[in-house]
């Protein structure tokens, strides 16, 4: 079996190469540290198979490493599974669009609807297979009786922003409640059970694909 890691520029393929198969393959946050797809043997649960990482995926490709890029869509495409690395931060880039400090991010589903859509278009575009919904920090505790209009938009922002491309895919984001459970803390288990489920109840009624709990 043949398995191509898949990702944007810099999201950690050669890494991974290098912890699934004992390998020192150079990885460098930076752009082109490779420009050819590496192969490596690895052993996955009994089954042999080959890695190869591939180069990362970039806007506007300089025409001199265009062949570069034909490598990895040829390992790609021939490939018998592609592992896809998935790569996206959300809080980074609004706090370059204005994000102020304190200020919750899943707030601008709501205020600023447009430049969340901007950032998930900018993603897909990039190869993402798989956006993940601006709704993070969207728990009871932060916004009480707002909870399902913030993760409701935040999901239906990212449906929208795939109108137009095909075989994308909305991931409802969870993150922590932002307390801790008794003894260590001041929340029961159970009222935690019932906040992740009214996050999850949201995301699924808003028409997200999959959840994904960080």
């Amino acid at each position: 079996e043949k398995i191509a890691i898949v990702g944007r520029n810099g999201c950690g393929k050669s890494t991974l190469l290098n912890l699934l198969t004992g390998s020192n393959v150079l990885a460098e946050n930076k752009l082109f540290a490779t420009l050819d797809p590496t192969i490596r043997k690895a052993k996955i649960d009994e089954l042999e198979v080959l890695l190869v990482d591939t180069v990362g995926f970039i806007k506007n490709i300089p025409t001199n490493i265009v062949e570069a890029f034909n490598s990895t869509l040829e390992s790609a495409v021939s490939s018998d599974l592609n592992l896809i690395v998935l790569d996206g931060g959300m809080g980074t880039l609004l706090q370059k669009a204005g994000l102020g400090l304190g200020e919750l991010p899943e707030s601008w589903n709501l205020t600023h609807p447009e430049i969340i859509e901007g950032i998930h278009k900018d993603y897909l575009n990039a190869g993402s297979d798989v956006i993940y919904a601006n709704t993070f920090g969207a728990n009871p505790f932060k916004f009480g009786e707002d909870t399902e209009d913030v993760i409701t938009a935040g999901v239906q922002i990212a449906k929208r922003a795939c109108i137009g491309y095909k075989n994308k895919f909305v991931a409802l984001d969870i993150g922590s409640l932002g307390k801790l459970l008794k003894p260590l803390g001041d929340l029961d288990f159970e009222d935690a059970v019932s906040n992740f489920k009214r996050m999850v109840n949201a995301g699924v009624k808003a028409g997200a694909d999959l959840v994904v709990i960080e």
